[in-house]
């Protein structure tokens, strides 16, 4: 029992345990270096009806845990070793004769009389194995980090084709900081049993792995496949007017907020009929295919370009304006005028360009004033461009 001011007990000053429960009046517990001996404390505070009265200790020396250790384990071997730089700051001098230099680090120490406790436990060639297992683990990078870092940790060693697991477990002191070890070498029986879940699980890992990228596979094709279906037409393989009406949408929500000018073309097949007509559907199928193909070629890589229905075309050219559309369209109708359908021969077709202004209230709006230019193209004898202001200058006339 320590009470210093009535018995002189000089571990108040020495004993960083006893002091903390004597001033805090409180349980204290951990591992301590002390200035004689270490060990494992527990000090309680003594009250009389409320008064503090003192402290008492109990201790567990290190030498004492390893044979509780070594009867709980017996195949296993136990080491303890202790921070050097703890020792030498706090141990008394002629105190630290039984500490010895560690195997595994020198900035550890052994305790010898821990040392000789524990060596009963072993016969020659359990030491001699032991040594042989530190000479092998010290080639370890890993061992000199962690033990540096105070964690947690173990390492495999094999010897004489025999695994072995050498598990270090970090000892924290009363102050929760970490002052030394506790060291078991066993014989890792798991290791095989191990080795073959963990082959086990890699393999079911995988095979998860690729059922799961099958399934999502299958599910990114069925949703690409719909929205194909959704936003392609199916013939000619270009936008359809939905799609082509969303992606429009967008875009004059920018010109509404940038003011960049936007046009629109709308052009449609002269006599398309006629084609279908004289030599089939077959025949009507492939010009509308090649139509798209051909616009596909010669329009810009902005542009969007759809199917507006039957053997009408749209296209949306952003930061376009109307003189700059008209050329645009001028140089498809070119394009196509100047193709050889095969035994259509040759194909034409009528564009309306309009212009995107402020004034327009809605796309519908637009559309309907490029509807009206198509239609005066048509009407003006087709195979020809045309715009809706009629009060400006056509370039190509």
């Amino acid at each position: 029992m320590h009470q210093p001011e009535l018995f002189g007990d000089p571990l108040f000053e020495v004993r960083e345990t006893v002091r903390q429960a004597n001033i805090g009046q409180t349980y204290v517990s951990g591992f301590e270096v002390g200035r004689v001996k270490s060990g494992y404390r527990f000090v309680y505070p003594l009250f009389y009806r409320k008064d503090l009265i003192g402290t008492m200790e109990m201790s567990v020396p290190p030498e004492t845990a390893l044979a509780m250790l070594n009867a709980a384990f017996p195949d296993e071997y136990h080491e303890f070793i202790l921070k050097k730089t703890l020792v030498d700051s706090v141990t008394y001098e002629p105190q630290k004769s039984p500490y010895m230099i560690s195997l595994l680090s020198d900035a550890f120490y052994y305790d010898q009389e821990a040392y000789l406790t524990n060596s009963r436990y072993w016969d020659k060639s359990d030491s001699e194995l032991v040594h042989k297992l530190i000479a092998g683990i010290k080639k370890d990078p890993l061992l000199t980090e962690s033990m540096q870092d105070m964690n947690d940790f173990a390492v495999e060693e094999k010897l004489d084709r025999v695994n072995y697991l050498i598990s270090f477990a970090s000892i924290k002191d009363y102050r929760g900081d970490p002052a030394s070890y506790f060291i078991s070498y066993s014989v890792n029986k798991q290791l095989p049993a191990m080795r073959s879940a963990y082959s086990l699980n890699i393999l079911l890992l995988t095979l998860l792995y690729l059922i799961f990228a099958a399934v999502s596979w299958y599910f990114i094709k069925s949703r690409i496949k719909l929205e194909t279906q959704a936003n392609i037409d199916p013939l000619t393989l270009i936008y359809n007017r939905y799609k082509f009406l969303e992606l429009a949408c967008m875009e004059i929500e920018k010109f509404r907020r940038y003011g960049r000018p936007l046009s629109i073309i709308l052009f449609d097949l002269d006599f398309f009929k006629k084609v279908n007509d004289n030599y089939g559907h077959a025949a009507g199928d492939y010009v509308l295919k090649t139509v798209a193909q051909i616009i596909n070629q010669n329009k810009r890589s902005a542009d969007l370009f759809a199917r507006w229905g039957g053997e009408e075309f749209i296209l949306l050219l952003p930061e376009t304006e109307l003189q700059e559309a008209l050329a645009v369209a001028e140089r498809l109708r070119q394009a196509l005028a100047n193709y050889d359908f095969d035994k259509c021969h040759h194909v034409t077709a009528s564009f309306g360009v309009a212009e995107l202004e402020t004034s327009d209230e809605s796309l519908d709006e637009v559309i309907e004033k490029v509807d009206q230019a198509l239609y005066k193209a048509k009407n003006n004898g087709r195979n020809r461009v045309e715009k809706y202001r009629l009060e400006e200058p056509y370039l190509f006339d």
